[in-house]
C-alpha cells in the first residue's frame, strides 16, 4: 500500500502476496506393498532416492509407493487430473517392450495399452510412462557387486545371466529362474522380492544400468540424470549397416 510521508513523498509498502507454489514432482511406483507405513515402502522409497543421488539427479521427485500396479496406475491419472504436470509413472513391462534400437523414440503407451487396457491420459506424454524391461529384477542382474554384497560369495555368478543388453531380451521367467539359481546355496536359499529386492536396488550402480538397459537410461534421463561420458544405452548412435 502507498502511505503520504511527512514532507509529501509517497512511500511503497510492498504486500505481501502468498508465494507461487511450484508442483511437486512425483514419481508413483508400482510396488513396495500397499501401505503408506510399512517397512518395505520406506525400502523403496529408500532405494529409489539413493539411485537418484548417485545418478547425479539434483532435483529428486518424491517416491509415491503404489502396491499393486492397477492402483499405481490410478493414482497416477488422478495426479494428472488434479493439475500435476509434473507427475511420472514406473511399473514393470512383464512382457517383453519392444526392442528398440539406440536412438529409436519409445511408445510404451501402447505396450501397456496391448497388456493392460490401460489408455493413455488425457494430456500425458510418452516420457511420463517408463518401463522396468521386463522386471525390476532385470535392473539388478546388472551389477554383481550388488549381489555379492546381499547375497554374499556363495552366490553362483555362473547361473546368471549376461549383464549386458541382451537382458532386456529375457522374459520375467528367464530373469527369476536366473536368479533362484545362482542365490539356492547361499545363506538366504532363495530371492525374496520382500526382503532383498529394495535392498539390492539401493546398492545397484546408475552407471552400470544406464550403459546396459535401454529402459533404465531412458528412465534416470527423464528423471534429470545427465549424460554418461561412456554413452547411455539410450542415446548410442545406431551402428551403420552392413555393406
Amino acid at each position: 500500500m502507498d502511505v503520504r510521508a511527512p514532507g509529501g513523498y509517497t512511500v511503497v509498502r510492498p504486500q505481501n502476496n502468498p508465494p507461487v507454489r511450484k508442483p511437486k514432482q512425483r514419481l508413483f511406483v508400482e510396488g513396495g506393498g500397499d501401505s503408506k507405513g510399512t517397512q518395505l515402502a520406506s525400502e523403496c522409497r529408500r532405494a529409489f532416492q539413493k539411485m537418484f543421488e548417485k545418478a547425479g539427479i539434483k532435483e529428486k521427485p518424491s517416491v509415491v509407493v503404489c502396491g499393486a500396479r492397477e492402483q499405481a496406475y490410478q493414482q497416477f491419472k488422478a495426479e494428472l487430473q488434479n493439475g500435476n504436470s509434473l507427475a511420472w509413472l514406473l511399473v514393470d513391462a512383464e512382457e517383453l517392450a519392444p526392442a528398440l534400437k539406440p536412438g529409436d523414440s519409445a511408445d510404451p503407451w501402447k505396450h501397456v495399452k496391448d497388456r493392460d487396457q490401460w489408455d493413455k491420459p488425457s494430456g500425458a506424454t510418452s516420457e511420463q510412462l517408463q518401463l522396468m524391461n521386463v522386471t525390476m529384477e532385470t535392473w539388478l542382474l546388472c551389477d554383481r557387486d550388488a549381489l555379492r554384497k546381499n547375497f554374499g560369495s556363495k552366490i553362483n555368478e555362473s547361473k546368471l545371466l549376461p549383464a549386458d543388453s541382451s537382458l532386456e531380451t529375457k522374459t520375467k521367467q528367464d530373469i527369476n529362474n536366473a536368479l533362484a539359481a545362482a542365490v539356492k546355496d547361499t545363506p538366504s536359499e532363495e530371492y525374496s522380492k520382500g526382503s532383498h529386492s529394495f535392498k539390492i536396488l539401493a546398492d545397484v550402480n546408475p552407471t552400470k544400468l544406464r550403459s546396459t538397459l535401454f529402459w533404465a537410461d531412458r528412465f534416470l534421463l527423464e528423471m534429470g540424470a545427465p549424460m554418461i561420458e561412456a554413452g547411455s544405452a539410450s542415446r548410442q548412435p545406431v551402428p551403420p549397416p552392413l555393406p
